[in-house]
């Protein structure tokens, strides 16, 4: 059966962190991508559930990314 784990409010904040600096391209270049590895490598070892969504969030990046670059001619 799963456990059912009470997640504190900082670990919150550093998942939906993660999500947010892919925003961080509107200012810098690659920052979509730099933003969320920053944020994910410095606490995915703090916290398993930080860890899933810093990959969720530079997994979607990268996408957009390689998405981006194909549908370029």
């Amino acid at each position: 059966m799963n456990e059912i784990r009470v997640l504190s409010e900082t670990e919150r904040n550093w998942a939906m962190l993660c999500h947010l600096s892919s925003f961080a391209s509107i200012i810098v270049p690659f920052g979509g991508i730099i933003g969320p590895l920053i944020c994910w490598s410095s606490k995915r070892y703090e916290s398993s559930f930080i860890d899933e969504h810093g990959k969720a969030s530079l997994n979607f990046q990268l996408s957009v990314l390689l998405y981006t670059l194909v549908c370029i001619p």
